[in-house]
C-alpha cells in the first residue's frame, strides 16, 4: 500500500531506538525528510513520462522571402515497395515564425521503411513547389535497389535454337518482403543489344528457395526461367534480365548492372 510522506516519517519515528541523541535524532528524521520527498519526485516524474505525448516531428525553418504568405501543403508517402503517393496531411500545418521564416509542424511519424516528401505549394498554384523536405527510411541493404545478388563466373553458353535449360539468377539479401506470397509475380526478358531489340519479355519466371536474411532481416529468392522453343534462335551475346512486381503495383528489375549474359553459339 502506498504511504503519504507524513505517513512515512511516523513509520520511521516508531523505529528511532530509545538511547539516540539529540544530534542524532535529527540528522535521521532530516534523512526521513529527504528520503520521502524524493520518493514523491518520483513518482511525479513517472506520471509525467507516462501521460506526456509523443513529440510530433517538425520540418526544418525555410524562408520564403516574405511574411504573411499563407502557403499550402501536400505531403506524399512512399516506401521500399511502393511509389510515392500523395496523403492526408492530418494534423500537419505550415507555421510563420516571423521574418519570412516557415516549418511545418505535426507532420506524422515515419514507421519502419516509411519516407515522406513534404511540399510547401504556393497558395495560388499547388503545382508550384516553394520548399520541399524529405524525412523516414533511407536507402540502404533493406532496400530493393541494394539487393545482395550472385552472378555467374561466367556467361550461359547454349547452342542456338536450344529449349533445353534454364537461366538463374540468386538473390541472396535485400528484397523487402517475402515474395513466396503467390501475389508478387517474377517474369524473365531478354534483349539482344546487336540489334538493339527485346526478343521477348513478360515470360513467367519461377521464385523458389525464399529465405530471410538474419542480419538485415530483408529476403533472398532464386529466380529461374526455363527455356522454351524459340527463345534462342537468335546466335550471339544476348542479355537477360528478370523483373519483380510486388501486389501494390511496384516492380524492379534485378540485376541491374551487369545483365545476364547469355552466348548462343551458331548452330552448324
Amino acid at each position: 500500500m502506498r504511504r503519504t510522506a507524513p505517513e512515512l516519517m511516523l513509520t520511521a519515528a516508531t523505529l528511532i531506538p530509545p538511547k539516540l541523541t539529540a544530534a542524532t535524532l535529527i540528522i535521521f528524521r532530516v534523512a526521513v525528510l529527504l528520503a520521502a520527498a524524493a520518493l514523491m519526485i518520483a513518482a511525479l516524474i513517472s506520471v509525467s513520462l507516462v501521460a506526456a505525448p509523443a513529440a510530433a516531428a517538425d520540418s526544418p525553418p525555410v524562408n520564403l522571402g516574405a511574411e504573411g504568405l499563407t502557403p499550402g501543403l501536400r505531403v506524399l508517402k512512399a516506401s521500399d515497395v511502393s511509389p510515392w503517393a500523395d496523403v492526408d496531411p492530418g494534423s500537419a500545418v505550415v507555421v510563420e515564425i516571423g521574418a519570412g521564416d516557415y516549418y511545418v509542424a505535426g507532420l506524422p511519424d515515419a514507421v519502419g521503411r516509411e519516407r515522406y516528401f513534404v511540399v510547401m505549394t504556393s497558395a495560388g498554384d499547388p503545382n508550384r513547389a516553394l520548399a520541399t523536405y524529405v524525412y523516414g527510411a533511407k536507402p540502404g541493404q533493406r532496400i530493393v535497389w541494394r539487393s545482395d545478388i550472385v552472378l555467374p563466373a561466367r556467361p550461359r553458353t547454349f547452342k542456338q535454337g536450344d529449349s533445353f535449360g534454364a537461366v538463374e539468377l540468386r538473390v541472396n539479401s535485400g528484397l523487402p518482403v517475402d515474395i513466396s506470397d503467390g501475389a508478387t509475380v517474377a517474369t524473365f526478358q531478354l534483349y539482344d543489344p546487336s540489334d538493339d531489340v527485346v526478343l521477348f519479355s513478360g515470360r513467367a519466371a519461377v521464385i523458389s528457395d525464399v529465405t530471410q536474411d538474419a542480419t538485415s532481416g530483408s529476403w533472398g529468392a532464386s529466380l529461374i526461367y526455363d527455356l522454351q522453343a524459340g527463345d534462342l534462335d537468335v546466335a550471339g551475346t544476348l542479355l537477360g534480365e528478370f523483373r519483380i512486381c510486388y501486389p501494390s503495383g511496384a516492380c524492379h528489375t534485378l540485376p541491374t548492372t551487369p545483365a545476364l549474359e547469355l552466348v548462343v553459339l551458331e548452330a552448324f
